[in-house]
């Protein structure tokens, strides 16, 4: 027995130390890629956002993880688990936008500023305004009154469809077409989070159960993560390389296209943390899987 064993605890040895050196690359790229975004307002809103997501995904991985530790007592609470990661998700989504919309719509069209109030005004809606009304900004420049007044009310801007997006992403001139491959992973988001937010995700039928979270919700939960985090990344790219409201040269197309990859792959970290975890624990994914199907259908629990 002592034999037959050697070669795979070997084995089991040589995965395990490949994967702390994986940990240990992605966490050396995390604190590049948090480094090179100290200087740069655009990288360090997307890594703002890469950071949020992970605190989307970290939700669902307790869920799994968790369902190995204790699965008695613990669905429900998973449920509600996944139901916050969703919330998150739209957080994640709506924080970037916003971040995005900050630096890009001051340089929108006239059409565009003019429906954005005065910083001083308290009202949701552009309004006509008296010349007095500028007095408090007699020491600034035009442009930050226009930027202050963008940020106001970015602070009110919420995102509850995929046209809402849709028509924010084409005032900032960016292209709207090549995101319309996004549409019904993001409005299906969009409107579950809306029901567990405001609904509880609860059965509309009076009963204080909520609806059922079932396989094709955790499966359409990972598109979701997996659609808004590709959204992200194509928003940034376009913003940040494709279509930036300064010129950039080449050296500095090169520098951000640098920095793009920088944060994309730092942004796996959340990806080797749990692959470790499961090391740890002498499971596989696909064990991780199968436990959590079972837990669902009640077999586990036997």
């Amino acid at each position: 027995m002592g034999r037959q064993s050697t070669p795979t605890r070997r084995n089991a040895d040589e995965k395990s130390a490949k994967l702390e050196s994986l940990v240990r690359a992605v966490s050396s790229l995390s604190s590049a890629a948090l480094e090179r975004t100290r200087e740069d307002p655009e990288a360090r809103s997307y890594f703002r956002f890469l950071t949020n997501l992970k605190r989307a995904n970290r939700l669902y991985l307790v869920t799994t993880l968790g369902q190995m530790d204790s699965l008695e007592g613990f669905l429900r609470i998973g449920d509600d688990i996944c139901r916050s990661s969703v919330v998150f998700l739209h957080a994640a989504l709506e924080d970037y936008l916003r971040s995005v919309g900050n630096y890009r719509l001051p340089f929108a069209s006239k059409e565009v500023i003019n429906e954005i109030p005065l910083v001083s005004f308290d009202t949701v809606h552009a309004n006509k305004f008296l010349l007095g009304e500028l007095l408090p900004y007699r020491d600034s420049v035009v442009a930050e009154v226009i930027g202050d007044s963008v940020k106001k009310h970015l602070l009110r801007r919420s995102f509850t469809s995929f046209d809402d997006v849709r028509s924010f992403i084409g005032k900032i001139k960016l292209e709207t077409a090549s995101f319309e491959q996004y549409r019904v992973p993001i409005d299906q988001m969009m409107q579950r989070r809306h029901k567990i937010v405001h609904e509880s995700d609860l059965i509309r039928d009076g009963s204080p159960s909520p609806n059922q979270w079932t396989d094709a919700d955790h499966q359409l939960l990972l598109t979701w993560t997996n659609a808004v985090s590709t959204f992200g990344r194509d928003i940034f790219q376009q913003s940040y390389i494709a279509r930036p409201v300064a010129p950039l040269t080449r050296k500095g197309t090169a520098q951000r296209t640098a920095t793009l990859i920088l944060l994309s792959v730092a942004g796996l970290s959340e990806g080797a943390d749990y692959l470790m975890e499961l090391e740890k624990r002498g499971m596989t994914i696909e064990q991780v899987q199968d436990a959590m199907k079972d837990s669902r259908t009640g077999s586990a629990l036997k």
